[in-house]
């Protein structure tokens, strides 16, 4: 049996920065478009997406509606991410879960640890400490899915992004499971251990890999296959913010550096082409140049006007702009 194995697909994303209203919208239908293609097109006989499905706990109905109806005719195992975690709310219940009682031929996993299929699934929880604890659990031998970061110090005591160290990996290992963990955005793999990486981007820091791909398991092979899912080639695009023109890529991302009496130039041109470009998101990574000032000691100090600071380093048209806001 085939499995295709996907993970934070992150429909519906909430974007505000390097997008417009148009823009948030275009990028919802295209997701759908990469899901449904890959769907279609990668030999499978059972779906599993590891967590965060949504990219938000309320995803709205026109994203639900969507989801179910591309999903419907799939046999499929859903596991709940971290996006998917604030239904402890008293008479809440999110959108995976609705979802999930929508679909016939699929298993939302969505409270517990679940042995399907004879693999093994463990869902996002609350806590560090209730994860570790199922974690142990995981019976010997198995392929087991699990939504968290790895090998990750921080994430340990923020219980919103679980972390699996690289103790409980050893461990795992030597007991022979084989280990697919979904969350984290970056494609990795380690002996026993499939990073699954989300598939195709949501943002501009997803296209800096370059590449994304899905994953398929053969039950009877115990193999699994890596399939490219999304290429940076025609997609993404960086220019220097003094060359931005029209472009047909996707995902822009602008560059260079600039002294800070030139920034408002800058930003009004990044701004200009997010109102006239196709792209999905146009990011601003200009980086500003501070030229050095003379050292004064702070006993020396006796006053200091932001404004008057701003004023000296704006060109003459930005600051009659910021007078009259004054």
């Amino acid at each position: 049996m085939k499995y295709l194995i996907l993970s934070d697909t992150h429909i519906a994303p909430e974007r505000v920065g390097g997008t417009t209203n148009q823009s948030r919208i275009a990028l919802d239908d295209h997701l759908f478009g990469r899901l449904r293609y890959t769907i279609e097109t990668v030999p499978h006989d059972c779906l599993i997406i590891v967590g965060d499905f949504f990219a938000r706990y309320s995803a709205g109905d026109k994203a639900i509606l969507d989801s179910y109806l591309t999903l419907r005719q799939e046999n499929a195992i859903i596991l709940r991410g971290n996006h998917d975690s604030l239904s402890h709310k008293l008479g809440h219940i999110s959108s995976l879960e609705l979802l999930g009682s929508l679909l016939d031929n699929t298993v939302l996993v969505f409270d517990k640890p679940e042995l399907i299929h004879g693999m093994y699934f463990l869902p996002h929880v609350f806590d560090q400490d209730l994860f570790n604890k199922y974690v142990e659990e995981i019976p010997d031998n198995v392929v087991c899915f699990m939504h968290c970061n790895f090998a990750n110090s921080f994430s340990e005591h923020a219980d919103h992004s679980l972390n699996l160290s690289t103790d409980q990996y050893k461990k795992l290992k030597a007991r022979g499971i084989e280990l697919v963990l979904g969350h984290e955005h970056g494609r990795r793999e380690l002996e026993q251990l499939h990073i699954v990486g989300c598939h195709w981007p949501t943002s501009i820091s997803d296209c800096l890999s370059g590449s994304k791909q899905c994953l398929v398991y053969d039950s009877e092979t115990k193999t699994f296959e890596s399939i490219e899912t999304w290429n940076a080639g025609a997609d993404y695009i960086e220019m220097h913010w003094s060359e931005i023109t029209e472009t047909p890529h996707s995902f822009v991302r602008v560059v260079g550096e600039c002294e800070v009496i030139e920034y408002p130039n800058v930003a009004r041109s990044i701004a200009r082409l997010r109102k006239t470009s196709n792209a999905f998101v146009v990011a601003n990574a200009v980086k500003i140049i501070v030229k050095e000032r003379e050292v004064v000691e702070r006993e020396e100090i006796t006053g200091f006007n932001i404004l008057e600071l701003l004023l000296e380093n704006v060109d003459e048209e930005f600051r009659e702009e910021i007078k009259v806001c004054i």
